[in-house]
């Protein structure tokens, strides 16, 4: 856009930079350009998860925008126990192998064994590995094992969205709709299984 419409683009700028500060907060606006002419249609505060709100808070302190008073109010305290996850290194994000993608459906990271049953994953708990659970098909007897693993892993075909919920109760990390199948991911088992959270950015748009 900076290149194909310069002088949209920059009133764009301008119009983000005003709205912000004076709402003092990170807005999601929408807008639209016709015969190369800026329109706005509408603006709000922008979501955010746990990290992003921190982030935000902490960046809008830095630029004078808001005291750190008004900032820690702006912390949800509910949504704090997203921090408390663990989190990949960083530098693990580009060495490690990706085994395969998904979807997260609860913040943090987990890393274990790659178990395949909720027998198996009770078995090698006790015996004193770290397992991540793998289901190609969800199904009740899946709760113990889910309840012994540091994560588990879900294949497409799963949408129990009782089961989506439970994982952050137990404080587990739960990675769904996974595209390889379970069985797949057994013949390269061997290697540790890592998820991730979603990126963590500042959207300013």
């Amino acid at each position: 856009m900076e290149r194909d419409l310069p002088e949209a683009f920059g009133q764009l700028m301008n119009v983000y930079r005003v709205l912000e500060e004076h709402y003092k907060e990170m807005q999601d606006f929408e807008f639209t350009i016709e015969d190369g002419k800026l329109y706005m249609l509408q603006t709000r505060t922008g979501k955010r998860t746990a990290h992003a709100a921190v982030r935000i808070a902490k960046e809008m302190v830095e630029e004078g925008l808001i005291t750190k008073e008004e900032a820690l109010m702006r912390i949800d305290p509910n949504s704090l126990t997203q921090l408390l996850f663990p989190q990949l290194v960083e530098a693990d994000k580009k060495t490690k192998r990706l085994l395969c993608k998904g979807l997260p459906a609860s913040p943090g990271a987990a890393r274990g064994k790659l178990a395949f049953s909720a027998e198996e994953a009770i078995a090698r708990t006790h015996a004193g590995e770290k397992i991540i659970l793998a289901r190609e098909e969800s199904c009740p007897d899946d709760i113990e094992g889910m309840n012994v693993s540091q994560g588990y892993c879900h294949c497409p075909r799963w949408h129990d969205l009782p089961r989506r919920r439970r994982c952050p109760w137990y404080g587990q990390v739960l990675h769904y709709r996974c595209p390889r199948p379970a069985h797949r991911c057994r013949q390269q088992a061997h290697h540790p299984s890592r998820r991730h959270s979603p990126r963590q950015h500042r959207h300013r748009h």
